[in-house]
């Protein structure tokens, strides 16, 4: 299990955009520019930044110079709003398997292994937090 493609991506998205606008190359970065520079298809970049921008964390601009830039400052921007937006709010671990087997050693293993993944999951979520697109940019 990993989490969907479309997070990485959207990483690149936001450094890309980042990046472009604190060089002040551009105030708006436009779809095809991303696109073709990262190379993700059209139709998944427009895609996640539809996701980013109900989020809040881009902003559009219309016209011949508009396209998408950063609604906020990167350090503002973190790393876990950045997946939510992309994966929404389900859990990084489905925990609802039942075993076809009872007895006091499976549901041991099997209350070992939702804490486990719980566990990984908090300490997922929480290192995301701690991070921010700033750390990204470097």
């Amino acid at each position: 299990m990993s989490a969907g493609l479309a997070f990485t991506q959207a990483l690149y998205v936001l450094v890309f955009i980042g990046d472009k606008t604190r060089q002040g190359m551009a105030d708006f970065v436009s779809t095809p520019q991303i696109s073709e520079t990262l190379n993700i298809p059209k139709p998944s970049v427009v895609r996640i930044l539809k996701l980013l921008g109900q989020e809040g964390l881009v902003e559009t601009g219309a016209g011949i110079k508009g396209g998408v830039r950063l609604s906020e400052d990167p350090g503002s921007i973190s790393l876990d709003r950045v997946y939510r937006a992309i994966e929404g709010s389900r859990p990084l671990f489905r925990l609802d398997h039942f075993l076809n087997v009872t007895g006091a050693r499976p549901e041991a293993a099997a209350a070992r292994i939702s804490a486990t993944l719980k566990e990984t999951e908090e300490e997922f979520n929480g290192s995301l937090r701690r991070r921010s697109l700033a750390d990204l940019l470097g």
